[in-house]
């Protein structure tokens, strides 16, 4: 079905890059959220995540053959819902799942991370370590938030999304070791951290760190010694480097 203005109905959903930013838009049957991108639209067509629709360039049409309702529209008219030009063309409405029990081995936890892209590259990070487990507090910026999604290049659809709105109860619960990243030079040093399996990695928010009552759950406090006067890494970058060390030898 070609879209021949932004003012269709059908394609309201998409417009949000544009005039806003949300955690997620409403449907009558849950949630659903945007996943945009070449890259992020073929890891969902390989992940079991319900597409609900697909809007693209005519040529993505023939590429990935969706099997749902399907909307097409010039580089002209994609351009203006969008608002920039960089934009690849091509986006699907995907249905947030049901949320799963936590399943065995390690998580990394998001306790009040408020930057979209940072969340978005700390679910690349756990897909590229082999950590399952993505739990976030209320507070947290969700990872289905579209900029989030893209960032991650797909890889959220690969992993299992734990959100609680009790997070010191979902952590004790867990019978994880649990371990907080911390920037405190009396943390113990990441090469001295011994190999732990089950672990809980808990990353604070960008300015304030993790709250005191999550901080007081922990068994560990880690941090990762720098020089050259820098005190601490971006939490994506950082949560890279705590991942790598932790998958031992």
């Amino acid at each position: 079905m070609k879209i021949e203005s932004i003012d269709d109905p059908r394609i309201r959903p998409y417009l949000s890059l544009r005039v806003r930013l949300t955690h997620h838009l409403e449907e009558e049957e849950g949630e659903v959220f945007v996943a945009e991108s070449e890259k992020v639209v073929e890891e969902l067509f390989r992940s079991d995540f319900e597409v609900v629709s697909f809007f693209a360039l005519p040529h993505y049409v023939q590429k990935f053959q969706p099997k749902v309702p399907t909307y097409t529209a010039e580089p002209e008219l994609m351009q203006k819902i969008v608002g920039f030009k960089m934009h690849q063309g091509v986006m699907a409405l995907v249905r947030k799942p049901r949320q799963k029990p936590l399943s065995s081995g390690p998580a990394v936890v998001l306790n009040g991370l408020a930057n979209a892209e940072n969340v978005g590259a700390i679910v690349r990070n756990c897909a590229a370590f082999g950590v399952k487990n993505l739990i976030v507090d209320e507070k947290c910026s969700s990872p289905y938030l579209r900029r989030s999604v893209k960032v991650s290049r797909g890889a959220i659809f690969h992993i299992n999304v734990f959100e609680t709105a009790d997070l010191k109860t979902t952590l004790i619960e867990g019978g994880y070791t649990i371990l907080g990243a911390d920037a405190n030079p009396q943390a113990v040093p990441l090469k001295e951290l011994k190999s732990i399996t089950n672990y809980a990695l808990i990353m604070g928010s960008e300015g304030a760190g993790m709250q005191s009552e999550i901080k007081e759950l922990c068994h560990q406090l880690v941090t990762i010694p720098m020089q050259g006067g820098i005190d601490s890494l971006n939490a994506s970058v950082a949560n890279a480097v705590l991942l790598y060390a932790l998958q031992g030898d």
